[in-house]
């Protein structure tokens, strides 16, 4: 009983300790302009090396997959519809060309280092995406247009990595035939209804008028659907992360709608300012206290993080670069462009947790993953704010 007393002690003196310095740190760096994420993700380190070995990192898993699926529910919920529907057909080419560059890429590399093949597929999906929040941050201060772009090219990684990764999760637990065309059914089913439901958005304009009325209301509503819908998708074994994403980019095209009592868009504003703030202050953190204990492993490969690096920034840099260097438009961008987009976030590392709570990345490897995934992110923020203060100065 009072070792139980003082595990449970211990759990909550880490996250509290862990949650105070990360955020003292996500302040201080983003007063130097280079965002909270890497205070963040500086202060769970020093926290988990501190309380090593008295904390283990599963006792935060509950927490971690509430936090996944809030984190994937803002990322569709801020997503612009009507600026990927514009921007469709130039973010598709460019998004489906940088996940081919990586996943051959970061492929051939893991091959080449003696990885199985199955491992390998699963390591370079995981970072063929480019981490939407990251790329957003970047691109603040670039031109509208050329944002808007990129962040709809980031979008469009999101959806095809979160489909292909949990498909190929789904193949590699051995689910039986029936019960991975029922999860491939409702995910794709679901999507599609999503975007005939943005297409046709006018037809559907008296539910989210009605469900705007009252703050209480859209929140409610707003609730009840990313409820429903993970709900409905754990049923019919789909993925959790996927329902999440939808479920908020449902409640977005409410924002493209003609709103004659123009109430929508200030409720989800504040709904999603609300929510992102909960997510960065609360959330994010608990997901990184959760992930260091496992980057603070010994037995990092450094010969895998060097390779991969190289792979996972070259695979996305070099498509965005001649795509936007061929643009006259934006041509003196293209290097901020390939740059901005070399970064990984949250959701790799949330994928990456998925897959070994699964049992189907090895435990000895995971902390370099998540090693790569932090350098990315943080080469992307750190390069692109140097290159503009060169480009300023």
């Amino acid at each position: 009983m009072e070792v139980k007393y003082l595990m449970t002690s211990a759990i909550i003196l880490y996250v509290f300790t862990g949650w105070l310095f990360s955020k003292l740190l996500g302040v201080y760096f983003k007063v130097k302009n280079l965002g909270e994420l890497p205070g963040y993700l500086l202060g769970s380190l020093i926290t988990a090396i501190l309380f090593h070995g008295l904390v283990n990192y599963q006792d935060l898993s509950l927490v971690a997959e509430i936090s996944s699926i809030l984190i994937v529910f803002h990322a569709g919920l801020t997503s612009d519809f009507m600026e990927v529907l514009e921007n469709f057909k130039r973010a598709l080419v460019m998004s489906v060309f940088a996940i081919l560059t990586t996943f051959f890429a970061v492929t051939l590399i893991l091959l080449s280092l003696g990885f199985p093949m199955e491992t390998a597929l699963l390591i370079a999906i995981l970072f063929s995406n480019t981490a939407t929040e990251t790329a957003a941050l970047t691109l603040e201060k670039l031109g509208t247009r050329l944002k808007n772009l990129l962040v709809s090219a980031s979008f469009i990684d999101d959806i095809i990595v979160l489909f292909i990764a949990t498909t190929y999760f789904n193949l590699l637990k051995g689910l039986q035939g029936s019960d991975l065309i029922l999860s491939l059914i409702i995910s794709i089913t679901s999507l599609l209804v999503i975007m005939q439901v943005g297409k046709f958005r006018e037809r559907f304009a008296k539910f989210f008028i009605k469900m705007s009325k009252s703050h209480e209301s859209f929140v409610d509503t707003t609730i009840t659907v990313l409820a429903g819908v993970v709900a409905v998708f754990l049923l019919f074994k789909g993925s959790g992360l996927i329902a999440g994403y939808l479920a908020g980019l449902l409640i977005s095209i409410g924002a493209a709608i003609r709103d004659p009592l123009l109430r929508f868009k200030p409720r989800i504003i504040d709904f999603t300012v609300m929510l992102g703030s909960l997510i960065d202050s609360v959330f994010i953190p608990l997901f990184l206290l959760y992930v260091s204990p496992l980057i603070i492993r010994p037995g990092i490969n450094l010969v895998f993080v060097f390779s991969v690096f190289a792979g996972a920034v070259l695979g996305k840099f070099l498509p965005y670069f001649f795509f936007i260097r061929h643009s006259q438009q934006f041509k003196e961008d293209a290097i901020i462009a390939g740059l901005c987009m070399s970064g990984r976030g949250v959701l790799e590392m949330v994928l990456v947790v998925y897959g070994m709570s699964l049992g189907l990345l090895p435990e000895n490897i995971v902390n370099s993953i998540l090693v790569v995934s932090v350098s990315t992110s943080l080469f992307a923020m750190s390069s692109t704010s140097l290159l503009r203060k060169r480009k300023v100065s």
